[in-house]
């Protein structure tokens, strides 16, 4: 499957990291973390063959895990501002909902 990938205008190069692959993964009845995963492959959602051919209920939640280092440099400690890079993040196919935990 191609991925896509935007090309800058103009300003320094772009890394891409596709995230496609083994995740940690976890089905909830409720809004605290679990504490112990499962895996899945992503792209594929719990409800695909490809995924875990899992039915969802509405009221479950779908929790994600996965680790990515970035380049040295990319993240000046804590302060984004003085960073040397823009990192950005796309979500594809959320439903409802999406919180993003960072560091931690």
């Amino acid at each position: 499957r191609p991925q896509f990938r935007r090309e800058a205008a103009s300003g320094p190069a772009q890394r891409l990291a596709v995230l496609a692959g083994s995740w940690s993964m976890q089905i909830t009845s409720g809004s605290d973390m679990p504490k112990n995963f499962g895996t899945i492959q992503v792209p594929f959602a719990p409800q695909a063959l490809l995924g875990l051919a899992s039915k969802v209920s509405p009221y479950e939640v779908v929790w994600y895990r996965r680790e990515l280092r970035l380049p040295e440099g990319w993240c000046a400690g804590a302060d984004m501002a003085v960073a040397s890079h823009r990192v950005v993040l796309h979500i594809d196919a959320c439903d409802w909902e999406c919180t993003v935990f960072i560091g931690g």
